[in-house]
C-alpha cells in the first residue's frame, strides 16, 4: 500500500478518535453536571473536561476543512482549553488530596487561585497576539509556529503537572482501606494522561523539523496513538471519580453510569459510525447519501435501544448486581414488581370496566372494608359514594341477612338499584376483603342457558381477580409503610452527620432534630391545635426549623406566622385533585386536617360528615399529622443537604 493510502488512512482514523473524544468527554461532563457539582471532586473534574472537550471540538472543526481560512481562529480558540488545563489538574489534585482529610489551610487554595488567573492570562495572549503562537502554516498539516513565551507554558505545565502528581501520591498513601487504596490508585496511574494529550504538539513538532522536511506520516501515527491514549485513559479517570461526592451505594452509581454509558456514549459512536460507513456506501451504490444516512440513522437508534433495553439486565446482572450483590438484585425486582397505588387505581377501573360491559350494565364500585369500616376504593359510571355506602347497608337490611355469608352468585344481595357481592381473599372462611357492587339489570337480556353459564362463570372470574387485587393492595400497603419508616430512618442519619468513603466525616449545621416520626409528629399536633394563636403555637419546637427562620422575611418578622405559613402549604399540598368529597378515600387526610385545624370544628362536628365514628375519626386523624410531619421533615432535609452544598463549596 502506497504512503499517501497511509497518510488518508490515518487521517481518516484520527478523526473519527477526535469526535470520540468530544463524545467521551461531553458525555461524562454531562453526567458530572447532572450529579453532585458541588462537590470539590466533581467541580474540578468537570473543569478539566470542559477543557478536553473544547481543544478536540476545535480539532473537529480543523478537520472537516483544514483548508479553511477559519482554521487559525479554530487552533487560536483551542488555547481557551489548553491554558488552563495546568490549572485543572492542579485543581483536580488538591481536591482529591482534600477529600482525604488533608484539607488546605490556605497555601494550597491560593496557590490553585493563582494558577487559573495565570492561565486567563495565557489564555488572553495565545488568543489575542504572537506571544505563545504565530504564522499560521497550512502545509503539509494546518499548525501554528512557536512564539517567544511557548517555553513558559511549557515550563509552567511540566510544574504543574508535576505538584499534581506529586499531591495524588499523597492522597493515595493516605487511604486506609483496600477499596479506597485501589481507586486511588487507577486514578494515580492514569490522572496525567488526559492533560498530556492535550499539549500542542504540533509546536513541538515545528521546533524538530525547522530546516528539515516534515513527516505527516509520523505526526499522524503519533496524534493516532495519543487520541487513543487519551480515550482509554479519559474513561479509566472517569470510573474511580464517578464514586466522589455521592452517598449512593456503589451498585447505584455503577448502574447510572453503566445506563448513561449505553444511552449516551455508546449510542452516539455508533451512531457516527453508521453515518460515516453509509456515506461511503451510498456512493458506492449510486445514491443520495442524505437519504440513505436518514433511514440507517434512524433505523439504528430503534434498534439500539431495543438492544439495550433486552442487554441491559443481563449487563447488570454481569457489573453491577454481582453474587456480593443479592440484596440489591432484590431491591431492583421489587421496584420493577411492585403496584403503585395510581397502577392499583388503573386495575380496578379495569376490572370493574370489565363487569360492566359483561353484564351490559353503566355503573360499578369497588368498596374496601378497613378496621376504620368501608371506604370507596373505585368507581366507574355515575354512582357516588354516598349512594355505594347506603346500598351496602340498605341491600342488607332488605334481605334481612348478614351480606358476608354470601358469595355465589345466586346470592347476590340484592338492592333497589345494585346487587352487592362480598370479596374474599380464599373463600367464605376468609376475612371480608370488601363489596364489589354492580347496577342491577332492569330488563336482563335474552340469553341461552349456555351464555348465562358463560356470564356467570366470567364474572366469577372478574370477582376473584377483584379480591386478590384488594388483597394485594392491603399487603403492599404495610410494604410501604415499612419503606417509609426505613427511608426516614436513613434520611435521619443522613441528617446527623455523614461519613464519606475515604472515612472524612461532614457535620450538619447544629439544629434541633426529633429522634424519630413520633415525636416530629407530636409538635407538628400541637403546632396545629393552635394554629390560629396560642401557647402551643408560640412556643412550639418547629419555630426553630430552618425552613421557618427562611420564612421571616415573608412574614413580617414573626415566627408563628411564618409557621402558619408553612403548616397551611404542607396541607393544601395534601389536597388531591377533582371535585371534592366528604366520603371519599382519597380526601380524608385533606378533609380532616382542612376541617379540624384550618376551619377549626370539633371532632364531633367533623366526624359524623365524614361518615366516620370518633375512634376512627383520630385514628385517621394520627395519620393526617404524620404526613403533615412527613413533608416537613422532607423541607427541613432539603435546606440541609443546600446548606451543607454551599458550605462544602
Amino acid at each position: 500500500m502506497s504512503r499517501d493510502f497511509w497518510i488518508s488512512f490515518l487521517e481518516f482514523s484520527n478523526n473519527a478518535l477526535i469526535v470520540t473524544i468530544v463524545m467521551g468527554a461531553g458525555s461524562i461532563l454531562i453526567y458530572n453536571l447532572s450529579r453532585n457539582l458541588w462537590d470539590r471532586v466533581t467541580r474540578a473534574n468537570s473543569i478539566l473536561l470542559t477543557c478536553i472537550t473544547i481543544v478536540s471540538i476545535m480539532d473537529g472543526l480543523i478537520a472537516l476543512d483544514p483548508k479553511s481560512d477559519t482554521v487559525e481562529i479554530w487552533l487560536r480558540l483551542q488555547w481557551v482549553g489548553i491554558a488552563f488545563v495546568p490549572a485543572a489538574i492542579f485543581h483536580l489534585a488538591d481536591a482529591l488530596l482534600t477529600t482525604t482529610g488533608l484539607v488546605s489551610r490556605g497555601r494550597r487554595r491560593n496557590v490553585r487561585r493563582a494558577l487559573y488567573v495565570l492561565s486567563a492570562v495565557i489564555m488572553l495572549l495565545a488568543t489575542l497576539s504572537d506571544l505563545f503562537i504565530h504564522d499560521f502554516t497550512a502545509r503539509p498539516i494546518p499548525y501554528m509556529r512557536v512564539g517567544p513565551l511557548f517555553p513558559v507554558y511549557a515550563a509552567y505545565f511540566i510544574t504543574s503537572a508535576v505538584v499534581a502528581y506529586w499531591l495524588v501520591w499523597r492522597a493515595r498513601a493516605r487511604c486506609r482501606t483496600a477499596k479506597t487504596y485501589q481507586r486511588m490508585d487507577i486514578i494515580l496511574k492514569v490522572f496525567l494522561t488526559p492533560g498530556i494529550g492535550l499539549f500542542p504538539y504540533s509546536l513541538l513538532f515545528d521546533m524538530v523539523n525547522r530546516g528539515h522536511n516534515f513527516d505527516v506520516l509520523i505526526f499522524r501515527s503519533a496524534s493516532n496513538l495519543a487520541n487513543t491514549i487519551v480515550i482509554v485513559m479519559l474513561f479509566s479517570l472517569a470510573y474511580p471519580l464517578a464514586f466522589f461526592g455521592t452517598s449512593k451505594p456503589d451498585r447505584v452509581v455503577k448502574a447510572e453510569i453503566l445506563q448513561f454509558s449505553l444511552r449516551g456514549t455508546f449510542t452516539a459512536l455508533v451512531l457516527l459510525g453508521v453515518m460515516l460507513s453509509t456515506l461511503r456506501v451510498s456512493e458506492i451504490l449510486g445514491l443520495k447519501s442524505e437519504d440513505f444516512v436518514i433511514v440507517a440513522v434512524m433505523g439504528t437508534v430503534v434498534l439500539l435501544q431495543w438492544l439495550i433495553t433486552v442487554s441491559l439486565p443481563l449487563l447488570e446482572k454481569w457489573f453491577v448486581f454481582t453474587r456480593n450483590n443479592i440484596e440489591g438484585h432484590k431491591l431492583r425486582q421489587i421496584s420493577q414488581r411492585l403496584l403503585t397505588r395510581a397502577d392499583i387505581k388503573q386495575l380496578e377501573e379495569a376490572i370493574l370496566a370489565a363487569a360492566c360491559d359483561l353484564l351490559r350494565v353503566d355503573t360499578a364500585f369497588l368498596l374496601t372494608n378497613t378496621p376504620d369500616g368501608l371506604t370507596i376504593e373505585h368507581s366507574v359510571g355515575s354512582i357516588s359514594a354516598e349512594r355505594a355506602v347506603e346500598s351496602i347497608q340498605k341491600s342488607s337490611s332488605q334481605n334481612g341477612r348478614n351480606s358476608e355469608h354470601f358469595y355465589a352468585y345466586d346470592d347476590v344481595i340484592i338492592g333497589d338499584d345494585f346487587w352487592v357481592f362480598p370479596l374474599y381473599a380464599n373463600g367464605d372462611d376468609s376475612p371480608l376483603l370488601g363489596y364489589m357492587g354492580i347496577q342491577a339489570r332492569k330488563m336482563p337480556p335474552e340469553l341461552s342457558d349456555g351464555e348465562k353459564e358463560l356470564e356467570m362463570e366470567l364474572f366469577h372470574m372478574l370477582m376473584d381477580r377483584a379480591a386478590r387485587l384488594l388483597a394485594d393492595a392491603q399487603l403492599q400497603s404495610q410494604v410501604f409503610d415499612v419503606l417509609d419508616a426505613l427511608m426516614m430512618q436513613m434520611d435521619s442519619l443522613r441528617l446527623e452527620g455523614r461519613v464519606d468513603k475515604f472515612g472524612q466525616i461532614y457535620q450538619q449545621p447544629p439544629t434541633q432534630q426529633p429522634q424519630n416520626l413520633t415525636e416530629w409528629a407530636e409538635w407538628v399536633h400541637g403546632a396545629l391545635k393552635d394554629l390560629w394563636g396560642g401557647p402551643k403555637l408560640a412556643d412550639s419546637e418547629l419555630l426553630q426549623l430552618n425552613i421557618v427562620q427562611q420564612e421571616l422575611e415573608k412574614n413580617g418578622s414573626s415566627p408563628t406566622r411564618a409557621l402558619q405559613t408553612i403548616l397551611t402549604r404542607v396541607i393544601e399540598s395534601l389536597k388531591p385533585e377533582g371535585e371534592r368529597s366528604l366520603l371519599n378515600n382519597d380526601w380524608v387526610l385533606y378533609n380532616i386536617l382542612e376541617m379540624r385545624f384550618v376551619q377549626g370544628k370539633k371532632v364531633g362536628d367533623v366526624a359524623p360528615q365524614l361518615a366516620m365514628s370518633e375512634p376512627n375519626f383520630y385514628r385517621k386523624q394520627k395519620s393526617a399529622i404524620e404526613e403533615v410531619a412527613r413533608q416537613l421533615w422532607e423541607m427541613e432535609k432539603s435546606y440541609l443537604e443546600t446548606h451543607q452544598k454551599n458550605g462544602n463549596s
